[in-house]
């Protein structure tokens, strides 16, 4: 199998960070999910699979700004982003009622 020329090594090291913490936000998702709520373990492997997402999403920014940029590619990690990125109307900051 040949590489090609747009895979350098570090884009191939970009690339398996990617993967590496994406199956470890895979498998920390499903611990979080399958936990007691509000359990230490619960909570810890919570963290870990938020901090394992932010590092998938920079990894992922990384690709498409240094390596290659492909637009489906964006639209997908920009989805992924809006998908954690804090909403309004949380418990702390209701949301306003229509009239």
């Amino acid at each position: 199998m040949t590489v090609p020329p747009a895979h350098t090594p570090l884009h191939w090291t970009n690339l398996g960070i990617h993967v590496l913490f994406g199956v470890a936000a895979l498998g920390l998702g499903l611990a979080a999910i399958c936990s007691r709520k509000g359990s230490p373990f619960h909570i810890r492997s919570g963290r870990l699979f938020l901090y394992s997402y932010v590092i998938v999403i920079l990894t992922a920014l990384v690709g498409l700004i240094a390596f290659d940029f492909r637009s489906f590619l964006a639209v997908v990690t920009l989805l992924i982003y809006l998908g954690i990125a804090p909403e309004q109307g949380t418990e702390d900051q209701p949301a306003l009622e229509s009239p």
